[in-house]
């Protein structure tokens, strides 16, 4: 897979090459998925909504810290949101799970639907991201948690795949942005992963989680 595939790919998966690329951001995103849940100290009653999802893999996290949690799940690529409902089929059949295909500029669901919102490695395909975080202040329930999660800007200027398409943030930008858009800061966590080999080169992995209200 070319470089410019390879973006196209991680931001929309489809086909055949779509299900690798979800495996693949499933082994990928394992850390950076379990650290952010971490930081929305989930608690019993939460109605949780995640953005871009992916296959799903990770619905069973959120679902596993209480019975009484609920997951809404919602993807713009069709063959996302059809993997994500045939692994989770067992949770959907609970009522604790449902899965969407829609977009993160206009959320279908009603205004303070969700008392936690998070979204992980997504704002870079949004532009200038502002109706984005519009939506998800919408659908927030007041006092409600937000976390937004993205690989730090030094990180993803060392994968060539991302001159395709990716919006980069450091850690200030993600949290100018979020201000200038309505959200309070309660915390920026980086926090390093173990380096990896993208085509012969040496990754080294920063994560930046910023919750806000």
């Amino acid at each position: 897979m070319d470089l410019h595939a390879l973006a196209a790919q991680l931001r929309k998966p489809e086909g055949d090459l779509g299900k690798q690329v979800g495996q693949m951001m499933n082994k990928g995103n394992e850390l950076i998925n379990l650290w952010t849940i971490e930081q929305l100290h989930l608690e019993p009653a939460d109605e949780v909504l995640e953005i871009g999802m992916g296959n799903g893999y990770f619905a069973k996290e959120v679902l596993a810290v209480h019975p009484g949690i609920t997951y809404t799940g919602i993807d713009f690529s069709e063959l996302m949101v059809e993997e994500s409902i045939t692994l989770n089929q067992q949770f959907i059949n609970e009522g604790r799970a449902r899965f969407h295909l829609g977009t993160a500029n206009q959320l279908p669901y009603p205004d303070a639907a969700f008392s936690k919102i998070f979204t992980i490695n997504t704002i870079y395909f949004w532009g200038d991201a502002s109706q984005e975080l519009k939506e998800i202040k919408r659908v927030l329930k007041p006092g409600g948690i937000s976390a937004i999660s993205i690989r730090s800007k030094e990180t993803m200027q060392q994968m060539p795949f991302t001159q395709y398409g990716f919006v980069k943030y450091d850690k200030n930008a993600l949290e100018e942005k979020l201000r200038a858009n309505g959200f309070t800061i309660f915390s920026s966590v980086e926090k390093g992963e173990p380096p990896y080999t993208f085509n012969g080169q040496i990754i080294v992995m920063e994560n930046i989680i910023t919750t806000c209200q």
